[in-house]
């Protein structure tokens, strides 16, 4: 097994925003970037400040990660794209 031939997604939930690198298994180097902040997040649903309430929808996680994916397969490329084999998940708790 050599550079380019397997991909990793690595996936960061935090608290406003969702990143998502494409990683070369072999050395580690990244190939792809995305980023995508919650809608919900950054209008203010579901969070207060002032009250020091913060809160993410669900739905915020998904829609953030397909776009985020979705950037950082594109920047990729095609070649990337189909040989991605794993993802890793982390998050903010």
């Amino acid at each position: 097994m050599g550079s380019g031939e397997n991909f990793v997604l690595g996936v960061d939930f935090g608290s406003d925003s969702v990143r998502v690198l494409v990683v070369d298994a072999y050395d580690g180097s990244s190939v792809g970037s995305g980023v995508s902040s919650y809608r919900r997040w950054s209008r203010g649903i579901y969070c207060d400040p002032k009250e020091n309430r913060f809160r993410q929808h669900p739905l915020d996680h998904i829609e953030s990660l397909a776009e985020a994916a979705q950037k950082a397969l594109t920047e990729a490329g095609a070649s990337a794209r189909a040989r991605v084999r794993g993802v890793s998940v982390d998050t903010t708790g």
